[in-house]
């Protein structure tokens, strides 16, 4: 096997490998301002400080609004093309395991008569199902 990356400019080849040259790291230090050093002044109530901080940090009731999920609470994963494959891959072994084209009934049942035709937002809902279909089996 013969694998050939072309890349036009060393750039870009640093950022697919993940390297960062002496350079631009000199640049982005040069840019980033430098923190004063803290000196020694006088005392501050440390517990009014963190109920200030905690308080500003804290979202007001009327921030946060019905359409945005309150924080902490998980957030669906937003479904790509990457999630296609893997319930091609999840319809694949249902197929293996039953011995007969069940996926293709599965995936009719959206309206459709090819994966590729599936919509992204209707992906977890075929996953969903060949999973139980699979578990079933």
């Amino acid at each position: 096997m013969k694998i050939t990356i072309t890349f036009d400019n060393l750039e870009e080849f640093q950022t697919y490998m993940g390297i960062q040259s002496p350079n631009k790291m000199a640049q982005e230090a040069a840019q980033t301002p430098q923190e004063a050093p803290k000196t020694a002044g006088p005392k501050k109530d440390t517990k009014k400080a963190g109920k200030a901080q905690e308080a500003a940090q804290a979202p007001a009731e009327d921030d946060l609004r019905e359409d945005t999920p309150a924080p902490g609470t998980p957030q669906a994963p937003e479904v790509t093309e990457d999630f296609r494959v893997e319930v091609r891959k999840t319809l694949a072994q249902l197929n293996k395991k039953v011995g007969k084209n069940i996926a293709s009934e599965l995936i009719k049942g959206f309206g459709v008569d090819k994966l590729t035709e599936v919509a992204l937002a209707d992906l977890p809902a075929l996953m969903d199902r060949a999973k139980e279909a699979l578990n079933a089996k």
